[in-house]
């Protein structure tokens, strides 16, 4: 039961490295004029699977957390940046709603949700470190 986390994790990680790199495309024509595809729709689908995923996910580890100690906040650093990450997330999927549902042009808002979704990624990719070392209790 203790792996169904790391292992929903690592997959919700995947699928925003994914997200990651087709908004790049987007970066690139926005802010560096160069005129390069953006596959928006799939852009969307991805990203919202890797930030809701990684909602649930922090849920699921909080409620393992608690079926097997009887508290949730007993990780330390890992709950602690996991709170973190979890403020970011909601930041990051109603950033993304508001572009998605209301599309105009628009320069500082999708710079601020690349900049928040990618701060995400460095975060839980140094929650895989910290992570491993709480799996080793176990």
């Amino acid at each position: 039961m203790i792996y169904l986390h790391p292992i929903f994790q690592l997959l919700a990680i995947c699928f925003g490295l994914y997200a990651l790199f087709l908004g790049i495309n987007r970066i690139k024509s926005l802010h560096f004029q160069k005129p390069v595809p953006f596959l928006w729709k799939r852009h969307v689908l991805v990203g919202s699977i890797a930030l809701i995923a990684m909602l649930l996910g922090t849920l699921g580890g909080s409620i393992i957390l608690f079926l097997l100690w009887g508290k949730v906040f007993v990780a330390g650093t890992h709950a602690k940046v996991g709170l973190v990450i979890l403020f970011l997330l909601i930041v990051g999927l109603i950033s993304g709603y508001i572009l998605h549902f209301h599309k105009k042009k628009r320069k500082f808002l999708p710079l601020l949700h690349a900049a928040n979704n990618l701060l995400i990624l460095l975060l839980a990719l140094w929650q895989i470190k910290t992570g491993w070392n709480l799996l080793a209790i176990f």
